[in-house]
């Protein structure tokens, strides 16, 4: 059968024509799921084309936080929420910051967790319209107490000594308030520097302010030993005797006075620590005496030497003397050393011609010569005098 040319064009334009519809519906349906995201997911699969109901959401307007500022304990964590206007906004996605995570962290619930003492700022930013909203977040970590380096102390007179006082637990810097119960014995500054003023004792506190928390260090001030001398430097002794040595601790108001003494040579001289210094043989040595305190030493050289005679001479006033019978003079002895002039030992040769006493008196008996002699046991020195005695015709 043959088809006329207007019926073959009627049959193309029906072809074309059912060939552009189904194209166009579906991109029709592609172009409304774009515009809106919250559609309604809960229609039956297999309903037309026809039934699909587009949700096009409710816009939000505005979002608040419930907190604006926040004071957490470190370690501690607090949630903020966040209420979006109009309540039932389809879009309540919101997107959590912190600006110094050393301070404090946000997970994507707005759970603030505090991780270091200082401030930060927490920011929420809605996903819908780019609303954003702030909360000011302080960390701090309470005090729970106080401690101090020392307890006590003891410092020098003029010295210097830090005391360090902390808060607890660690890491918090607090103002700490210092004073000292007794500023004439020592004081304390703003920074715990003690300064030791006079001999004594005081007690310095470290207190936090505005808090109950309160410290304190008892101190000791002393005075320093600055050397040590004695009476003698050079001492000579014989063989067998002793002699104490004085010390003389500096300053004399020096708080330990105590010293002790050791002798370089036992065979020449000992010493105990009373400083009685004891010649046990001949020759030389040192005997040293130290301070506890600074450790300060004086020294004196010991000469022992053998047992010699210390009387040195002895003279008369008169080498000669006449005398009447019956007649009394005194002779009078000068003994080197003189602290020896006591004792002398008188004697006469004849005492049928004159005798002597023991200070020197002579009494003449009867006519004749005599020898008045005047001696001593230490070293044999003597010196004599010739008596004439005569009659008084």
């Amino acid at each position: 059968m043959k088809i006329s040319k207007k019926a073959l064009s009627l049959l193309l334009a029906i072809i074309i024509v059912f060939s552009v519809i189904p194209n166009s519906l579906a991109s029709a349906a592609e172009k409304s799921s774009a515009v809106n995201t919250y559609q309604n997911s809960s229609h039956d699969s297999d309903n037309s084309l026809g039934s699909d109901i587009i949700n096009i959401g409710v816009p939000a307007t505005g979002f608040t936080l419930d907190k604006t500022s926040l004071t957490l304990e470190n370690g501690n964590s607090e949630t903020l929420t966040a209420t979006f206007t109009p309540v039932d906004a389809s879009d309540q996605e919101v997107f959590w910051s912190t600006s110094n995570s050393t301070v404090c962290t946000v997970d994507k619930d707005g759970k603030v967790t505090a991780v270091g003492n200082g401030s930060a700022v927490i920011t929420v930013l809605a996903h819908d319209g780019g609303f954003f909203a702030k909360c000011k977040v302080s960390v701090i970590t309470s005090i729970t107490g106080i401690t101090i380096n020392k307890t006590k102390m003891s410092i020098a007179r003029g010295a210097k000594e830090t005391l360090i006082a902390k808060a607890t637990p660690g890491g918090i810097y607090p103002d700490i308030i210092w004073s000292s119960s007794d500023e004439s014995i020592c004081t304390v500054d703003s920074s715990g520097n003690v300064a030791a003023l006079n001999v004594g004792t005081a007690k310095i506190s470290a207190t936090i302010k505005d808090s109950g928390y309160t410290i304190s260090c008892l101190v000791t001030v002393f005075a320093p030993v600055t050397g040590v001398t004695l009476n003698k430097t050079e001492l000579t002794l014989e063989n067998g005797k002793s002699e104490t040595l004085i010390p003389t601790v500096n300053p004399s108001d020096a708080t330990d006075q105590r010293v002790f003494w050791t002798y370089s040579d036992g065979l020449v001289c000992t010493v105990d620590q009373n400083g009685k210094v004891t010649a046990v043989g001949t020759g030389s040595a040192s005997i040293s005496v130290s301070t506890y305190d600074g450790s300060f030493t004086a020294i004196c050289n010991v000469n022992v030497t053998d047992s010699i005679p210390t009387i040195k001479s002895i003279t008369l006033n008169k080498t000669e003397m006449t005398l009447v019978k019956g007649t009394k003079e005194t002779l009078i002895a000068t003994v080197i050393p003189t602290d020896k002039q006591n004792e002398l030992l008188w004697f006469s040769t004849n005492p049928k011609v004159c005798t002597v006493d023991s200070s020197g008196n002579v009494t003449s008996i009867s006519e004749g010569t005599a020898y008045i002699f005047a001696y001593t046991m230490e070293g044999g020195c003597g010196a004599s005098c010739n008596v004439t005695v005569v009659s008084s015709e």
